[in-house]
């Protein structure tokens, strides 16, 4: 049967209700309505209205939704099996971080294409329990049954629907702004959906929007300033921590510009006060015990960014050495709990916060997590005029790659830098007067 369709319509209600997205069209002069949680949603079905229109498919009388027919191209998975099935066939190679942050992805693209009344923060908590394999409750259960059966199949988005999707993982749970860092890791799972949701069909894949010019490949997140503190600052923070091990972990990262992670998995082998310098050999990331195979919170790997089997060498300050050579070696590790037990990371940036509380009248930012004291420690040294390919070594960064991270934190001293600049150029006045 052929039916007269207007071109649908979207708009949004005001009053912040939860199916605030409203399609609307007519089919055969009767008006239609369908209402949305969200623009995502909301677009899809706009989408899928269209598509029927324009290629003359048959609409259903009580309804006014467009029919789908056996003969048609098969919907395909939903984004929640896509991602149920992308979990299951990539888990054994990954480690447990990259466990952790593709599940997280994952479940932030699922919180966004799923038409259940029910807010975003709920979705994603019920879709990232069932990702991680860990033992629903009962309510969790029922959240998650609702996801699976409102979840959008992928086929079903155009390349406006993943734009907007794209914009709605760009956010945070609460709202907030998320960093371009971020919004990389976000992408990827999005990915890696849409060619689980088209390969094979026949239909070509929408492609995601590019990013804004000049930030392609700008995934990394520049420090502000405002989160760096002087080396003063930082060490009256650290003499209010209380447990020895914490305290030398804070020290590492300041003294050394190690990663938190990098600090708790230091070895008593890793360190030679004589020769004052620190071999780097493994680092042990927090993921959580769903996500790793031996059931720690953490996994022990290679350093970041490092070949494979190969090791960092960080020069030691004198400080440093003295507070090392101080403590001696009493197990395994350089940094322990008070029972002699890994630190995690979670621990300590909750000991870290505890201390840093104390100085309520600094600015919000400064050094309000430990991974500012690594920041703080690559101001320093840049300021300093430490060279930018020395600094990169000492930190396990690409020189191109620091200058990213820490272009915003060298102070603009003009006079400072055309004074040492022509220092560096004393004594060329003479050999330019003989010269002429």
């Amino acid at each position: 049967m052929t039916h007269v369709v207007t071109a649908p319509t979207l708009s949004q209600l005001p009053g912040g209700r939860k199916n605030s997205w409203r399609v609307r069209w007519r089919v055969d002069g009767r008006a239609r309505t369908k209402h949305f949680p969200t623009k995502t949603a909301a677009l899809a079905f706009l989408s899928k209205v269209n598509s029927a229109r324009t290629s003359g498919r048959d609409f259903d009388d009580d309804t006014g939704a467009p029919i789908l027919k056996s003969t048609l191209v098969k919907a395909g998975p939903t984004f929640a099996e896509a991602a149920q099935e992308i979990v299951r066939t990539s888990w054994d190679s990954l480690l447990g971080t990259s466990r952790h942050g593709l599940v997280a992805g994952l479940s932030q693209v699922i919180s966004v294409t799923c038409s259940a009344n029910i807010d975003r923060s709920t979705i994603y908590a019920a879709a990232f329990a069932q990702l991680s394999g860990v033992e629903l409750d009962r309510t969790t259960t029922d959240t998650w049954r609702r996801v699976e059966q409102t979840s959008l199949p992928i086929r079903s988005v155009d390349s406006a629907a993943v734009a907007q999707i794209v914009a709605q993982i760009s956010r945070n749970l609460d709202g907030s702004r998320a960093a371009p860092a971020t919004v990389a890791r976000r992408r990827s799972p999005l990915v890696k959906l849409l060619a689980a949701g088209f390969d094979g069909s026949g239909m070509p894949s929408p492609a995601l929007p590019t990013r804004p010019r000049g930030t392609k490949h700008a995934v990394t997140d520049q420090v502000s300033p405002s989160r760096i503190g002087t080396a003063a600052e930082a060490a009256q923070v650290i003499g209010k921590v209380s447990v020895p091990g914490f305290r030398m972990a804070f020290w590492l990262m300041l003294y050394a510009g190690l990663r938190p992670a990098e600090a708790i998995g230091l070895r008593w082998s890793g360190v030679d006060v004589d020769a004052r310098r620190l071999i780097i050999s493994e680092t042990t990331p927090h993921a959580g015990k769903a996500f790793t195979d031996s059931g720690k919170d953490f996994d022990v790997q290679q350093p970041k960014w490092r070949p494979l089997r190969s090791s960092r060498m960080v020069p030691m300050i004198d400080p440093l050495a003295e507070l090392l050579a101080e403590s001696g070696p009493s197990g395994q590790l350089v940094c322990m709990t008070s029972r002699q037990t890994h630190i995690g990371s979670s621990d300590l940036g909750h000991t870290w916060k505890r201390a840093r509380n104390k100085f309520d009248n600094w600015a919000q930012a400064k050094l309000s997590v430990p991974y500012d004291l690594r920041h703080t420690h690559a101001s320093i040294s840049l300021n300093a005029g430490v060279p930018v390919r020395e600094l990169a070594e000492r930190l396990g960064h690409a020189p191109s790659q620091l200058l990213d991270t820490y272009a915003d934190v060298v102070v603009a001293d003009e006079g400072r830098w055309t004074d040492a600049i022509g220092t560096a150029f004393e004594g060329s006045e003479s050999v330019q007067l003989r010269a002429v």
